[in-house]
């Protein structure tokens, strides 16, 4: 999928090229956070489906889960200096929450992880919070100041 971008300081534009072709994005800042997804009809092989809770499962069934692959695969792109970190969350049900700085904050499941973004990739996941209701959280997060 392809996305045209406006430089408004400069006047220019440019494309971005993000993997899949119903992929999600939401902007925090110059990071631009994107959860890969491919059209395909009758999708119910999804990774980590078979640990999600009933609701969940439901949501990605008659949601965008039943007609996308979703390959657990969430990708930040710096618009400011092109620098691209691809995070291998492994399961469907998986999201950037928060970019501030160079912290990301992101859900795979049932947990929320903090991480630096180093340069083009992410240091060390840090568990921050695991708990079944967790499932229910969607870019809910705002930044404090």
């Amino acid at each position: 999928m392809s996305l045209f971008i406006h430089d408004l300081k400069n006047h220019k534009w440019a494309t971005l090229d993000i993997p899949g072709n119903v992929s999600r994005s939401r902007l925090f800042g110059m990071w631009l956070a994107s959860i890969s997804g491919n059209y395909r009809a009758g999708n119910e092989d999804n990774p980590g489906r078979e640990d999600e809770s009933k609701q969940t499962q439901r949501s990605y069934a008659f949601g965008v889960g039943g007609s996308a692959t979703i390959p657990g695969k969430l990708i930040l792109d710096n618009l400011d200096d092109g620098r691209r970190v691809t995070i291998d969350a492994g399961v469907e049900d998986s999201e950037i929450l928060l970019v501030e700085g160079a912290v990301v904050i992101f859900r795979v499941g049932d947990s929320i992880f903090r991480a630096n973004i180093e340069e083009k990739k992410l240091g060390p996941r840090r568990l921050l919070l695991q708990d079944p209701r967790v499932e229910q959280i969607h870019w809910a997060i705002a930044a404090t100041h």
